[in-house]
């Protein structure tokens, strides 16, 4: 959180969006002291990445360091395909279970559920189509009255 927020409160040209780093602050202190999953925060991320984005870029145009560019492009595809798996289901059940046992990533426990093999988010996307043809089956059994 605070490399992100840094640019926001410390840099002098990003001092007109100085609030959206408040923002996030406060919320987050709210939302940690209150026990909320944290994770409803992610939305939030996309603000800091552009921010993060952009000092990057200067960063890289000041040095001129062009050599950086597809280093960071092909560090940014590599990691977004190591991640992929545990953020949609790209895999079948069996290769997601032995791809996060290889990798070491041990689903968090989000609710108060039990915890299984697969993360929560992952576990409610299975399972649909059977309830929807049981409740078709129930409401077409059932009598106009």
């Amino acid at each position: 959180m605070a490399a992100r927020t840094v640019l926001l409160f410390y840099h002098k040209e990003e001092k007109q969006y100085r609030i959206l780093g408040w923002i996030f602050v406060i919320v987050f202190i709210i939302m940690v002291a209150s026990k909320a999953k944290l994770y409803y925060l992610a939305p939030v991320y996309t603000i800091f990445f552009t921010f993060c984005a952009v000092a990057v870029q200067k960063f890289i145009r000041h040095y001129r360091w062009n050599w950086v560019k597809p280093v960071f492009i092909n560090l940014m595809i590599i990691s977004g395909i190591m991640i992929a798996p545990f953020t949609m289901p790209v895999l079948p059940v069996e290769a997601f279970i032995e791809y996060s046992e290889v990798s070491g990533m041990i689903p968090s426990k989000e609710d108060v559920h039990d915890l299984g093999i697969l993360p929560q988010h992952y576990a409610d996307m299975f399972g649909w189509e059977n309830m929807m043809v049981t409740e078709a089956t129930v409401y077409q059994s059932l009598t106009p009255d």
